[in-house]
């Protein structure tokens, strides 16, 4: 899986039909999600995203009768994901979160339970006493998409809140739920008006980001976890 070390600054084109719509910038965070982002851009680079449609799903949120239904804008879906040429097999990324121990203050990166057993020490396991560091109440917080019941099922999707995708309130009801590796920092006017349909039609990743971006050949999980080479 790749890697991205730092950041990267990526910009995308819509349009709707023949229209052309305007541009969204996310800026993808490697000290935050040094995988997410990782696969995230070097989807963007291979332009894996371009001539893609959005379409809407529908999560729900909470559980019993406190229930809510967030409707959230997913952005490159295609089939199972993206198939990685070198395995022949839908790359999957696993559930990638910081969060803040209660007692220490101290931010961690933390990948889910069912990883842990699998990648040993490499995988730091959320608890009860982690919270993540960053919410959904946070405006244009772009964030991996997956399965309904495979947290670590993640491929190409991914999404940010429109303003009625869910109620501010029930918005940190998503916290945990989904890993966050970016951020909108323009055009959040352009996202705001994308609906159902509307096409992805060209992507540009800069050169920095681009530099920032590690694949990985042959580093075990765990090494790319402690950021070794």
């Amino acid at each position: 899986m790749p890697r991205l070390l730092g950041r990267a600054k990526v910009i995308f084109t819509f349009r709707r039909n023949k229209e052309i719509l305007g541009n969204v910038t996310i800026v993808a965070d490697g000290f935050l999600a040094p995988i997410s982002a990782g696969n995230f851009v070097d989807l963007c680079v291979r332009n894996f995203y371009n001539g893609l449609p959005i379409k809407n799903t529908k999560k729900r949120l909470g559980s019993g009768s406190e229930f809510d239904v967030a409707n959230l804008p997913i952005f490159g879906s295609f089939q199972e994901g993206f198939y990685d040429p070198l395995t022949a097999k839908p790359r999957r990324i696993p559930l990638e979160i910081v969060r803040v121990d209660k007692s220490t203050s101290v931010p961690v990166l933390s990948y889910s339970q069912g990883l842990a057993n699998l990648f040993g020490q490499a995988s730091l396991e959320p608890t009860g006493e982690k919270l993540p560091l960053l919410s959904f109440s946070i405006p244009g917080l772009v964030a991996m998409s997956h399965p309904e019941k495979n947290a670590n099922g993640g491929s190409s999707e991914f999404f940010a809140l429109q303003a009625d995708s869910v109620i501010d309130d029930k918005r940190s009801l998503l916290d945990g739920e989904y890993a966050p590796f970016g951020y909108i920092t323009e055009g959040m006017d352009i996202f705001q008006k994308i609906k159902p349909g509307d096409i992805l039609d060209e992507t540009f990743v800069d050169e920095w980001g681009q530099l920032n971006l590690v694949k990985i050949r042959q580093s075990s999980f765990s090494e790319v976890v402690q950021g070794s080479e």
